[in-house]
Protein backbone atom coordinates (compact mmCIF):
# COMPACT_ATOMS: atom_id res chain seq x y z
CA UNK A 1 0.00 0.00 0.00
CA UNK A 2 3.29 2.69 0.85
CA UNK A 3 4.36 1.63 -2.55
CA UNK A 4 1.43 2.35 -4.36
CA UNK A 5 0.14 5.56 -2.63
CA UNK A 6 4.07 6.76 -3.09
CA UNK A 7 3.79 6.00 -6.99
CA UNK A 8 0.69 8.32 -7.11
CA UNK A 9 1.68 11.25 -5.61
CA UNK A 10 4.71 11.51 -7.58
CA UNK A 11 3.20 10.70 -10.46
CA UNK A 12 0.81 13.67 -9.79
CA UNK A 13 3.48 16.15 -8.81
CA UNK A 14 5.14 15.17 -12.97
CA UNK A 15 1.47 16.10 -13.99
CA UNK A 16 1.26 19.42 -11.81
CA UNK A 17 4.85 20.83 -13.06
CA UNK A 18 4.00 19.54 -16.39
CA UNK A 19 1.29 21.88 -16.70
CA UNK A 20 2.99 24.71 -14.99
CA UNK A 21 5.34 24.59 -17.60
CA UNK A 22 3.17 24.83 -20.64
CA UNK A 23 1.86 28.53 -19.17
CA UNK A 24 3.61 31.51 -20.66
CA UNK A 25 4.44 30.20 -24.21
CA UNK A 26 2.10 31.35 -26.61
CA UNK A 27 4.28 31.02 -30.00
CA UNK A 28 6.35 28.44 -32.19
CA UNK A 29 3.41 25.61 -31.82
CA UNK A 30 3.29 23.95 -35.84
CA UNK A 31 0.04 22.18 -37.12
CA UNK A 32 -0.23 21.04 -40.90
CA UNK A 33 -3.60 19.37 -42.02
CA UNK A 34 -4.26 17.83 -44.70
CA UNK A 35 -7.76 16.57 -46.01
CA UNK A 36 -8.97 14.80 -48.87
CA UNK A 37 -12.31 13.46 -49.55
CA UNK A 38 -15.67 14.32 -48.25
CA UNK A 39 -17.44 15.20 -45.01
CA UNK A 40 -13.86 15.05 -42.90
CA UNK A 41 -13.69 17.32 -39.90
CA UNK A 42 -11.54 18.14 -36.65
CA UNK A 43 -10.07 20.16 -33.94
CA UNK A 44 -6.58 21.01 -33.49
CA UNK A 45 -5.62 23.40 -29.89
CA UNK A 46 -1.93 23.49 -29.05
CA UNK A 47 -1.04 25.88 -25.96
CA UNK A 48 2.59 25.89 -25.60
CA UNK A 49 5.96 26.08 -27.71
CA UNK A 50 7.10 24.38 -29.82
CA UNK A 51 3.73 21.43 -30.13
CA UNK A 52 4.15 19.83 -33.39
CA UNK A 53 0.99 18.59 -35.03
CA UNK A 54 0.88 16.54 -38.54
CA UNK A 55 -2.66 15.10 -39.70
CA UNK A 56 -2.97 13.21 -42.91
CA UNK A 57 -6.50 12.05 -44.23
CA UNK A 58 -7.58 10.70 -47.30
CA UNK A 59 -10.99 9.25 -47.12
CA UNK A 60 -14.59 10.32 -46.25
CA UNK A 61 -16.42 11.52 -42.55
CA UNK A 62 -12.87 10.76 -40.61
CA UNK A 63 -12.63 12.49 -37.92
CA UNK A 64 -9.43 14.47 -35.38
CA UNK A 65 -9.65 15.77 -31.90
CA UNK A 66 -5.83 16.90 -30.98
CA UNK A 67 -4.88 18.86 -27.79
CA UNK A 68 -1.84 19.48 -27.12
CA UNK A 69 -0.25 21.97 -23.82
CA UNK A 70 3.38 22.05 -22.74
CA UNK A 71 6.85 22.14 -24.54
CA UNK A 72 7.52 20.12 -27.86
CA UNK A 73 4.47 17.58 -27.62
CA UNK A 74 4.27 15.41 -31.01
CA UNK A 75 1.33 14.15 -32.76
CA UNK A 76 1.13 12.20 -36.19
CA UNK A 77 -1.93 10.83 -37.30
CA UNK A 78 -2.41 9.31 -41.07
CA UNK A 79 -5.95 7.95 -42.37
CA UNK A 80 -5.52 6.31 -45.83
CA UNK A 81 -7.97 4.79 -47.97
CA UNK A 82 -6.39 1.40 -49.13
CA UNK A 83 -9.71 -0.35 -47.60
CA UNK A 84 -12.07 2.54 -47.63
CA UNK A 85 -10.69 5.18 -45.39
CA UNK A 86 -14.23 6.37 -44.04
CA UNK A 87 -15.40 7.05 -40.71
CA UNK A 88 -12.68 6.82 -37.98
CA UNK A 89 -11.95 8.86 -35.39
CA UNK A 90 -8.96 10.01 -33.09
CA UNK A 91 -9.22 12.10 -30.13
CA UNK A 92 -5.40 12.73 -28.48
CA UNK A 93 -4.66 14.89 -25.09
CA UNK A 94 -0.75 15.62 -24.39
CA UNK A 95 0.17 17.41 -21.69
CA UNK A 96 3.68 18.06 -20.53
CA UNK A 97 6.68 18.16 -22.22
CA UNK A 98 8.46 15.80 -25.30
CA UNK A 99 5.41 12.91 -25.69
CA UNK A 100 4.81 11.71 -28.97
CA UNK A 101 1.87 9.97 -30.77
CA UNK A 102 1.99 8.11 -34.06
CA UNK A 103 -1.36 6.96 -34.64
CA UNK A 104 -2.66 5.24 -38.47
CA UNK A 105 -6.41 4.78 -39.10
CA UNK A 106 -6.42 2.06 -43.18
CA UNK A 107 -10.65 1.11 -42.87
CA UNK A 108 -13.09 1.81 -41.51
CA UNK A 109 -15.08 3.11 -38.56
CA UNK A 110 -12.35 2.47 -36.40
CA UNK A 111 -11.62 4.65 -32.74
CA UNK A 112 -8.49 5.49 -31.47
CA UNK A 113 -7.94 7.72 -28.45
CA UNK A 114 -4.91 8.60 -26.82
CA UNK A 115 -3.87 10.42 -23.59
CA UNK A 116 -0.56 11.24 -22.53
CA UNK A 117 0.32 13.12 -19.04
CA UNK A 118 4.14 13.59 -18.14
CA UNK A 119 7.70 13.67 -20.07
CA UNK A 120 8.29 11.80 -22.76
CA UNK A 121 6.07 8.86 -23.35
CA UNK A 122 5.49 7.64 -26.69
CA UNK A 123 2.11 6.22 -28.27
CA UNK A 124 1.87 3.72 -31.62
CA UNK A 125 -1.56 2.47 -32.71
CA UNK A 126 -1.83 1.12 -35.70
CA UNK A 127 -5.32 0.37 -37.18
CA UNK A 128 -5.53 -1.86 -40.26
CA UNK A 129 -8.97 -3.09 -41.06
CA UNK A 130 -12.74 -1.78 -39.53
CA UNK A 131 -14.22 -1.81 -36.15
CA UNK A 132 -11.12 -1.46 -34.07
CA UNK A 133 -11.12 -0.07 -30.75
CA UNK A 134 -8.02 1.45 -28.94
CA UNK A 135 -7.63 3.37 -25.76
CA UNK A 136 -4.18 4.99 -24.60
CA UNK A 137 -3.20 6.58 -21.24
CA UNK A 138 0.33 6.97 -19.75
CA UNK A 139 1.22 9.07 -17.05
CA UNK A 140 4.51 9.52 -15.84
CA UNK A 141 7.77 9.55 -17.55
CA UNK A 142 8.88 7.14 -20.74
CA UNK A 143 6.26 5.23 -20.56
CA UNK A 144 5.72 3.24 -23.95
CA UNK A 145 2.89 1.43 -25.68
CA UNK A 146 2.30 0.02 -28.83
CA UNK A 147 -1.02 -1.15 -30.29
CA UNK A 148 -1.28 -2.81 -33.66
CA UNK A 149 -4.65 -3.91 -35.28
CA UNK A 150 -4.95 -5.77 -38.15
CA UNK A 151 -6.49 -8.53 -40.17
CA UNK A 152 -10.05 -8.89 -39.20
CA UNK A 153 -12.61 -6.32 -37.28
CA UNK A 154 -13.96 -5.96 -34.00
CA UNK A 155 -10.98 -6.07 -31.82
CA UNK A 156 -10.48 -3.86 -28.69
CA UNK A 157 -7.42 -3.01 -26.55
CA UNK A 158 -7.02 -0.87 -23.63
CA UNK A 159 -3.76 0.30 -21.95
CA UNK A 160 -3.35 2.35 -18.63
CA UNK A 161 0.24 2.85 -17.36
CA UNK A 162 0.86 4.96 -14.29
CA UNK A 163 4.86 5.80 -13.52
CA UNK A 164 8.70 5.29 -15.36
CA UNK A 165 9.67 2.86 -18.08
CA UNK A 166 6.58 0.77 -18.58
CA UNK A 167 6.46 -0.91 -21.79
CA UNK A 168 3.45 -2.60 -23.24
CA UNK A 169 2.66 -3.90 -26.73
CA UNK A 170 -0.48 -4.92 -27.84
CA UNK A 171 -0.56 -7.29 -31.43
CA UNK A 172 -4.44 -8.58 -32.17
CA UNK A 173 -3.69 -9.61 -35.69
CA UNK A 174 -6.59 -12.43 -36.29
CA UNK A 175 -10.26 -12.34 -36.39
CA UNK A 176 -12.69 -10.97 -34.59
CA UNK A 177 -13.31 -10.10 -31.29
CA UNK A 178 -10.40 -10.15 -29.16
CA UNK A 179 -9.93 -8.11 -26.02
CA UNK A 180 -6.84 -6.97 -24.49
CA UNK A 181 -6.73 -4.89 -21.42
CA UNK A 182 -3.31 -3.98 -19.79
CA UNK A 183 -2.54 -1.93 -16.50
CA UNK A 184 0.85 -1.14 -15.52
CA UNK A 185 1.68 1.32 -12.26
CA UNK A 186 5.05 1.16 -10.95
CA UNK A 187 8.46 1.46 -12.79
CA UNK A 188 9.93 -0.78 -15.41
CA UNK A 189 7.02 -3.25 -15.89
CA UNK A 190 6.59 -5.20 -19.87
CA UNK A 191 3.56 -7.02 -21.14
CA UNK A 192 2.94 -8.00 -24.17
CA UNK A 193 -0.09 -9.55 -25.52
CA UNK A 194 -0.40 -11.76 -28.95
CA UNK A 195 -3.98 -12.54 -30.08
CA UNK A 196 -4.58 -14.32 -33.60
CA UNK A 197 -8.08 -16.37 -32.80
CA UNK A 198 -11.70 -15.56 -32.10
CA UNK A 199 -12.72 -14.04 -29.35
CA UNK A 200 -9.87 -14.12 -27.22
CA UNK A 201 -9.93 -12.05 -23.82
CA UNK A 202 -6.33 -11.54 -21.84
CA UNK A 203 -6.38 -9.41 -19.22
CA UNK A 204 -2.50 -7.89 -17.40
CA UNK A 205 -2.46 -5.68 -14.11
CA UNK A 206 1.36 -5.37 -13.05
CA UNK A 207 2.00 -3.68 -9.59
CA UNK A 208 5.57 -3.05 -8.23
CA UNK A 209 8.74 -2.75 -10.44
CA UNK A 210 10.09 -4.76 -12.96
CA UNK A 211 7.88 -7.17 -13.03
CA UNK A 212 7.08 -8.58 -16.55
CA UNK A 213 3.96 -10.89 -18.19
CA UNK A 214 3.84 -12.89 -21.66
CA UNK A 215 0.21 -13.91 -23.39
CA UNK A 216 0.49 -15.69 -26.33
CA UNK A 217 -2.75 -16.88 -27.99
CA UNK A 218 -2.36 -18.09 -31.50
CA UNK A 219 -4.27 -20.67 -33.74
CA UNK A 220 -1.65 -22.29 -35.15
CA UNK A 221 -3.64 -24.43 -37.44
CA UNK A 222 -6.11 -23.01 -40.13
CA UNK A 223 -10.04 -23.38 -40.06
CA UNK A 224 -12.50 -24.90 -37.91
CA UNK A 225 -9.46 -26.51 -35.56
CA UNK A 226 -8.12 -23.38 -34.98
CA UNK A 227 -8.34 -21.79 -31.19
CA UNK A 228 -10.93 -19.68 -29.95
CA UNK A 229 -12.69 -17.70 -26.82
CA UNK A 230 -9.35 -18.69 -24.38
CA UNK A 231 -8.61 -16.34 -21.58
CA UNK A 232 -5.52 -15.39 -19.99
CA UNK A 233 -5.45 -13.42 -17.20
CA UNK A 234 -2.24 -11.94 -14.68
CA UNK A 235 -2.20 -10.36 -11.39
CA UNK A 236 1.26 -9.02 -10.39
CA UNK A 237 1.96 -6.97 -7.05
CA UNK A 238 5.82 -6.98 -5.89
CA UNK A 239 9.17 -7.12 -8.27
CA UNK A 240 11.05 -8.84 -10.49
CA UNK A 241 7.67 -11.48 -11.37
CA UNK A 242 7.64 -13.14 -14.52
CA UNK A 243 4.58 -15.02 -16.04
CA UNK A 244 4.68 -16.81 -19.55
CA UNK A 245 1.07 -17.69 -20.62
CA UNK A 246 0.76 -19.83 -24.09
CA UNK A 247 -2.39 -20.71 -25.68
CA UNK A 248 -2.00 -22.49 -29.22
CA UNK A 249 -2.75 -24.26 -31.76
CA UNK A 250 -6.24 -27.61 -32.02
CA UNK A 251 -9.25 -26.47 -29.06
CA UNK A 252 -10.56 -23.16 -27.07
CA UNK A 253 -12.00 -22.29 -24.50
CA UNK A 254 -9.12 -22.71 -22.23
CA UNK A 255 -8.87 -20.71 -19.12
CA UNK A 256 -5.33 -19.64 -17.67
CA UNK A 257 -5.45 -17.90 -13.87
CA UNK A 258 -2.00 -16.59 -12.68
CA UNK A 259 -1.77 -14.15 -9.46
CA UNK A 260 1.92 -13.46 -7.56
CA UNK A 261 2.54 -11.44 -4.76
CA UNK A 262 6.07 -10.74 -3.75
CA UNK A 263 9.36 -11.23 -5.40
CA UNK A 264 11.21 -13.06 -7.66
CA UNK A 265 8.24 -15.81 -8.36
CA UNK A 266 7.96 -16.94 -12.25
CA UNK A 267 4.72 -19.17 -13.66
CA UNK A 268 4.68 -20.84 -16.97
CA UNK A 269 1.66 -22.15 -18.47
CA UNK A 270 0.86 -23.64 -21.73
CA UNK A 271 -2.52 -25.01 -22.90
CA UNK A 272 -3.52 -26.78 -25.99
CA UNK A 273 -6.66 -28.71 -26.39
CA UNK A 274 -10.06 -27.43 -25.29
CA UNK A 275 -11.43 -26.26 -22.24
CA UNK A 276 -8.78 -26.59 -19.79
CA UNK A 277 -7.86 -24.16 -16.66
CA UNK A 278 -5.50 -23.71 -14.84
CA UNK A 279 -4.87 -20.95 -11.28
CA UNK A 280 -1.29 -20.25 -10.66
CA UNK A 281 -1.20 -18.53 -6.92
CA UNK A 282 2.57 -17.82 -5.89
CA UNK A 283 3.54 -15.20 -2.63
CA UNK A 284 6.68 -14.93 -0.42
Amino acid sequence: MYFKTFIMKKLLSIVLIAGISSFGFSQANLSTVSQLGTGNYGTVDQIGQENYSLVDIVGSNNGIDIDQSGIMNHSEHYVNEDNGGEGNFMELGQLGYKNKSVSLQNGNNSSASIRQYGLKNLSEVDQNGNDFEANVLQVGLRNYSDINQSSFHGSTANVSQWGYKNSSEIDQMGAAGGVANVLQVGVKHQSYVYQQSEDELANVEQWGYKNSSFIWQNASVAGSAATFSNTADVFQDGYFLESSITQDGFGGENVADVYQIGNSHVSTITQTGIGNSMFVNQSN
